[in-house]
């Protein structure tokens, strides 16, 4: 929420009026005013991802937005107060908002870290087939300066269907039919 002070008119007891405006008409639908506390709310979240001009490289978007302050019935006097709002695309690897909480327009991204071992990169979820055997290799169990891993693999419940062999770093899933 965005606040704002109320503006003085001279005298002080005329009635005010109040209004907003904004740059870009992309911005209205993100920004509700409350006229009656002076405030804004400001949700583009939900919008998808038009307040950015529906491009998922852009950063960010500026909009200014004016406050509009009208007084004197016969006469009236407008005074005008812009601000810059930033909409900032909520998928950005520097949001501020949890992964869990992003939009589901936001695109999902495999986790890695840049300096794991190319086995570790490679790993990707395996469909077991009931009634067949599945063979699945690991990879060389290297760490990212290239040296051998000491590598355990618990198998909690599945270690009546599954055995890991270190020597090879390959999981071996039995067929659950026999």
């Amino acid at each position: 929420m965005f606040s704002f002070d109320q503006f003085i008119s001279d005298p002080s007891f005329c009635d005010k009026w109040y209004a907003f405006e904004v740059d870009d008409s992309l911005g209205l639908p993100i920004i509700d005013m409350d006229k009656s506390n002076l405030s804004f709310t400001i949700e583009y979240i939900g919008n998808g991802l038009e307040p950015l001009d529906n491009n998922l490289e852009l950063e960010f978007k500026d909009y200014t937005v004016t406050v509009v302050a009208t007084t004197g019935p016969s006469q009236p006097i407008t005074k005008r107060a812009p601000f810059t709002l930033r909409v900032k695309i909520p998928c950005s690897e520097f949001s501020v908002i949890p992964i869990a909480e992003r939009p589901l327009y936001c695109p999902k991204k495999p986790y890695y870290d840049p300096n794991m071992p190319d086995w570790m990169k490679n790993l990707r979820d395996t469909v077991i087939v009931l009634g067949t055997d599945t063979v699945i290799e690991l990879g060389e169990p290297v760490n990212r300066y290239n040296q051998p891993l000491n590598l355990t693999l618990e198998l909690g419940s599945l270690q009546d269907i599954a055995l890991y062999s270190v020597q090879t770093n390959t999981l071996f899933v039995r067929n659950l039919t026999q």
